[in-house]
């Protein structure tokens, strides 16, 4: 066992022996979305007479609204993106007696932050780090868009309600930390890609996937070359981890943003990429693509979590997860290309 699985081993006992024994998964007081009667994708939420465009530039607070017209380019004009609603008004029917209910593109993808195209070296370039993070490679990255924050419960909660997703509390549900903002927790890497990510795709009309481990790295960084995209020292007021600190997820955009624009790119918690597991870098690409092959039964998490130490929250720092794990630690956020 290497040294970075004991540190982990040994945090997640720590953790479950001063847990609360008691889980309770809260209510979140909404009606469901979409029947139960609904196909696998289900009926697609948003107005037809309304493009993701216009959503997604509805309730922006003014630091988004800041970064929307700064970033260099066009990840808020993902227009053509039109829903199909039972009603002309755009409203859906979520149930047997009429009420409805609209739901609009920003509820379900929130604000959409431009990652510019570049070059980056990638791995312990500040050599601090462990041997997974080596050799330091030289990778190309294209544009894409990637979405401020992690996945939170009040956005997956609505695949749940749809009968799509499936209702995680006997995996430990939100840990009786309280849902809303804070991310969705106790997700699998197949949780997402399987059913999730295809539910979203088809309320939106886009193609949403999980960031390439490449990808997720650059963004991190948003062009630093320091362990952290702020610097390399590390506080309570940065980021939430250490199990000793808050000692549960906290709501995203508790902290600042990186230069990007992303919130809690370290800390709160563990993100799924979409890359295989490998033990270094040896063979991986250069183009920013996928790495598809190696260990293909674990995936490639990023980022740290409330949990984990500071050495975990490095930019740089990778885990590997059983892609039908489900834990406290494990979210997620995705990319549009």
């Amino acid at each position: 066992m290497s040294a970075k699985d004991v540190l982990i081993t040994l945090l997640g006992s720590l953790v479950t022996l001063t847990s609360h024994a008691q889980i309770n998964t809260l209510e979140l007081g909404r009606s469901a979305i979409l029947s139960p009667t609904n196909s696998f994708t289900g009926t697609r939420l948003l107005s037809e007479n309304h493009s993701l465009d216009d959503e997604l530039n509805k309730g922006l607070d003014q630091s988004d609204q800041d970064l929307h017209t700064s970033t260099p380019s066009n990840c808020h004009q993902l227009s053509s993106a039109y829903g199909q609603s039972s009603q002309s008004d755009g409203t859906v029917v979520t149930n047997g007696e009429g009420s409805h209910r609209r739901t609009t593109a920003t509820q379900l993808i929130g604000y959409l932050v431009a990652i510019p195209s570049g070059s980056f070296r990638m791995g312990d370039i500040n050599r601090v780090g462990y041997d997974d993070e080596l050799p330091i490679h030289e990778v190309e990255i294209a544009a894409f868009c990637m979405q401020s924050h992690e996945i939170t419960w009040n956005q997956y909660q609505y695949c749940i309600d749809a009968g799509v997703c499936p209702d995680n509390s006997a995996s430990g549900g939100d840990n009786g930390w309280g849902k809303g903002n804070r991310p969705v927790i106790n997700v699998s890497w197949m949780d997402i890609t399987e059913k999730y990510i295809p539910w979203l795709n088809n309320q939106t009309g886009k193609t949403f996937r999980l960031p390439f481990e490449a990808e997720w790295e650059y963004a991190a960084r948003a062009g630093s070359s320091t362990k952290y995209s702020w610097g390399n020292g590390v506080d309570s007021s940065k980021a939430n981890y250490d199990h000793r600190l808050n000692g549960k997820t906290m709501p995203v955009k508790s902290y600042a943003a990186n230069d990007w624009g992303l919130y809690d790119m370290h800390g709160n918690v563990w993100e799924w990429t979409q890359d295989c597991w490998n033990d270094n870098y040896t063979g991986a690409p250069k183009d920013g693509s996928a790495w598809v092959e190696g260990d293909c039964n674990r995936r490639v998490k990023r980022g740290g979590s409330w949990e984990a130490g500071a050495i975990m929250m490095r930019s740089a720092v990778r885990f590997g997860g059983l892609l039908n794990k489900r834990n406290r630690n494990n979210g997620f956020r995705l990319v549009h290309d």
